[in-house]
């Protein structure tokens, strides 16, 4: 069964970082971590930019399907009716499965996520501010990932063998 959590118009680069920060809170909802929410408010952000660049205006939707998260644009019906060679360009799309843990239903999350434009403006800063957290977080445990050098004479030769 498929249910739609959100639809919002992508009319302009401002509708773009509103729909970056929108998905992030609607992933917290869904209780995603925090990695993967960034992962789906970046996927977010190049899905609305794409349609933008391609389109001009488009719709970003984020529907939940047998338990798979769904977010992609579409062509406006003023926009496809004035190019159907454009309303065809394939555009960019997101799919995450959900996490096991849900604390709410799928039909309260889409009432809550109705309900983020009246509660809450765009925030630029704030939505800069998350970015550089989780460029930090993504650094630090890169750092901590075990790195393996050759230490071959091969490797010597060649920077990239790392």
């Amino acid at each position: 069964m498929m249910f739609s959590l959100l639809e919002m118009p992508v009319r302009s680069r401002r509708d773009v970082i509103w729909a970056q920060q929108r998905l992030r809170r609607l992933a917290g909802l869904l209780c995603f971590d925090g990695h993967e929410q960034a992962l789906i408010a970046a996927c977010a952000f190049a899905v609305a930019n794409h349609a933008l660049e391609v389109l001009g205006r488009a719709k970003l939707c984020a529907q939940v399907a047998d338990g798979v998260l769904h977010v992609f644009a579409q062509a406006n019906e003023e926009v496809s009716d004035k190019s159907d060679a454009l309303a065809r360009e394939p555009l960019l799309r997101m799919s995450k499965e959900l996490p096991g843990k849900q604390k709410n239903s799928t039909e309260d999350v889409g009432w809550i996520a109705s309900q983020l434009p009246l509660l809450e403006k765009l925030d630029v800063f704030e939505e800069m501010r998350r970015q550089n957290q989780d460029v930090l977080a993504l650094l630090c445990a890169r750092q901590h990932t075990p790195i393996e050098l050759d230490t071959s004479k091969n490797a010597r030769s060649n920077p990239t063998a790392a």
